[in-house]
């Protein structure tokens, strides 16, 4: 079957949305697909699939975002292909993963008010873009298929634009056990070490390049909240840390408990290291790092409005906080995880739920869309 994957980004190296399409094309081309991957950027290298990066202005952000779609237009009416299969608003296709999330529901959680968020529309035009694209997107004709990573972002889709539950289907992310597993816990001592972390410290990780969005402010809260005296939090990722230092000194947190390592290509020695996974998320269709997490053993703490909640059983595998600057909760939740017995517990049962949750699944229940589709034609 011949497929026409586009994405933004293709990376191993980036954020968790350009991982997944990496992720996909390869696992895609295994499966004997022939996968053309209609891009802006890439700096990954894939076994059979057919990368191919579009020229197009980068230098007006509106007109990036529809100088691409028109660029990719123009391949898909001069070449054919089976299925087109698309993770991010171009169109028409015959299946979008919506694993962005729906960009008027994030714009209307920063902008209540609706003058406010009118405003911001018009001058930013690149929200009104990305808001007319995904209007597009969901017009009757435009797509025949959706699949979304949540069940919060499949509700969503039904809210905003009155698609038919009969043409979404849940497809929850996968994770790499053979990378994410409980032999990361081998690099904890020397990880440890090279921070200059007891062993007897609890660490809590935080793994994000948007902190503000991700609630890593809370999390300081949280901790100033715990009363717990060797405590750390270790921060993966890029930011801009002065704002957070300053906020851990205003809460009577030394500066010495926060650890910025910027960004990694070894995020599992990470998960290795630490002892529990925290990301109070303001919005999130599925964060992959909850999933990591939890394959390497780690309780989650995390809040109802990311789509990685849907796999949290409460007081099993972790806990669910139901508003993100819930600073005294998630404080009382690392108070009760401090207790190590309850942890390993905890870290037990999120590994066994981890497991279900391959990217083999993934392909797999995406290959039966495939075929629904291909029928339909």
């Amino acid at each position: 079957m011949r497929i026409a994957l586009i994405t933004k980004r293709v990376s191993h190296s980036l954020g968790g949305a350009e991982r997944v399409s990496a992720i996909l094309c390869k696992r895609l081309a295994e499966k004997g697909h022939d996968v053309d991957v209609l891009t802006i950027y890439t700096d990954t290298r894939i076994r059979r699939v057919h990368i191919r990066p579009q020229k197009i202005n980068t230098w007006f952000s509106p007109w990036r975002l529809i100088s691409f779609n028109r660029k990719v237009k123009k391949i898909l009416k001069n070449e054919r292909f089976d299925i087109i299969y698309s993770l991010c608003q171009v169109f028409p296709i015959d299946i979008y993963r919506v694993g962005d999330g729906i960009h008027q529901h994030w714009m209307r959680i920063q902008y209540p008010n609706v003058i406010q968020r009118w405003i911001k529309y018009l001058t930013s035009l690149v929200h009104l873009a990305m808001r007319w694209l995904e209007n597009q997107i969901f017009k009757e004709g435009n797509c025949k298929y959706f699949i979304t990573n949540s069940r919060l972002i499949k509700n969503q889709v039904m809210e905003y634009f009155h698609i038919s539950d009969k043409r979404i289907k849940v497809i929850y992310n996968g994770v790499d056990n053979d990378k994410f597993n409980l032999g990361v816990k081998t690099y904890s001592a020397a990880m440890r070490d090279k921070y200059s972390i007891d062993n007897d410290e609890l660490v809590l990780l935080f793994i994000s390049n948007n902190w503000e969005r991700k609630g890593l402010s809370t999390i300081i809260e949280a901790m100033s909240k715990t009363g717990i005296e060797k405590i750390r939090l270790v921060v993966v990722g890029r930011g801009e840390k002065r704002r957070y230092i300053s906020l851990a000194k205003n809460k009577m947190i030394s500066p010495d408990k926060l650890i910025f390592t910027g960004l990694t290509d070894d995020v599992e020695k990470y998960y290795g290291m630490a002892d529990i996974f925290v990301l109070p998320s303001r919005y999130e269709p599925f964060s992959n790092v909850c999933l990591e997490a939890m394959a390497c053993g780690l309780p989650v703490i995390t809040t109802r409005t990311n789509g990685a909640s849907e796999l949290i059983r409460i007081g099993e595998n972790g806990f669910i906080i139901d508003d993100w600057k819930d600073s005294d909760s998630i404080g009382g939740v690392i108070k009760i995880l401090n207790n190590g017995n309850i942890r390993e517990k905890f870290g037990e049962n999120a590994t066994r739920t981890a497991k279900e949750y391959t990217w083999e699944r993934h392909i797999e229940e995406t290959n039966k869309v495939f075929e629904l589709i291909t029928n339909w034609h």
